[in-house]
């Protein structure tokens, strides 16, 4: 996958359960379609698809899901975990599914330096077959993606660019100044207008699970130097994250009765929500924005 070819929206797609915990694989097909139709590519099992909350045997389903399913859309899945060996293994496996790159965040909890992320990413580029984006988000996992890493990663064939989602214009332009002719996405629907400003090839994004369509129109605009409703899509992407990400998103999209269930995995819990009066408000906006 050459930039060229990149979608500017990926939608970083929740996994729908029911009720008692299983995938809901109606609901997936509903949303995957949506995403299709708007012309965004998909991200199967991030952290807004609970990856690290799925057991093995349901990331399993998922992925033969979409070997069964083929949706015709630009395919993403996402690569993380702490033990080197259980994720070059993941990698390996997923070689064999029709995904067009990968996500790969750095390892939570670890907070190895330069040299160790280094080596970690580069083991994990060498195993793959597909092109690699990788993840910044200091926000869960306590560190930073090393910039001096990347110095190096930068000329593997399998480097694609990075999602950066540090929530600072002046960490993106580090990143951005660090990968100057590789793809850099804005990691958060807040920060598009700001992040595109500085050289954002595109947006991966939550809030496109609920408003493909808008956050497609959104993103463009601001690709093109055009948007100008800073007001309305601060207030939106916002009401998504009054409780931790997919909580509001499960439940705004069980409200418009495109899921079956709200259910996230623990250690989430829809009981976390709090009030949605103002996420329902901005949902009725961002629906007619379009």
């Amino acid at each position: 996958m050459l930039n060229k070819d990149l979608p500017i929206v990926w939608t970083a797609l929740i996994t729908p359960l029911l009720e008692d915990g299983r995938i809901d694989f109606e609901a997936l097909a509903r949303l995957v379609d949506q995403q299709v139709k708007a012309g965004n590519g998909i991200l199967f099992l991030g952290s807004t698809g609970e990856a690290l909350n799925l057991a093995n045997t349901e990331k399993k389903q998922i992925l033969d899901w979409v070997r069964e399913h083929k949706p015709q859309a630009p395919l993403m899945c996402g690569v993380g975990g702490i033990g080197l060996d259980a994720t070059k293994a993941w990698v390996t496996a997923l070689n064999d599914y029709p995904f067009d790159c990968y996500l790969m965040v750095t390892p939570p909890y670890a907070k190895p330096g330069d040299h160790g992320q280094l080596q970690w990413f580069n083991q994990l580029l060498d195993v793959s077959n597909k092109p690699c984006i990788l993840y910044n988000v200091p926000g869960r996992t306590a560190f930073s993606l090393s910039r001096q890493a990347l110095t190096t990663l930068r000329e593997h064939k399998n480097f694609l660019g990075i999602k950066e989602s540090s929530g600072s214009v002046e960490e993106f332009i580090a990143y951005k100044r660090a990968l100057p002719n590789h793809a850099v996405y804005c990691g958060d629907d807040l920060m598009m207008p700001a992040f595109s400003n500085e050289g954002a090839c595109g947006l991966i994004s939550v809030a496109s699970n609920a408003w493909p369509v808008q956050v497609h129109t959104y993103a463009q605009k601001c690709l093109d130097q055009t948007f100008d409703d800073h007001t309305l899509w601060q207030n939106a992407a916002n009401s998504l994250f009054t409780a931790s990400n997919p909580i509001p998103i499960k439940h705004l999209l069980h409200q418009r009765g495109l899921i079956h269930s709200p259910k996230v995995k623990l250690p989430l819990s829809h009981q976390d929500m709090g009030d949605d009066a103002e996420l329902l408000h901005w949902d009725k906006k961002i629906v007619l924005w379009v």
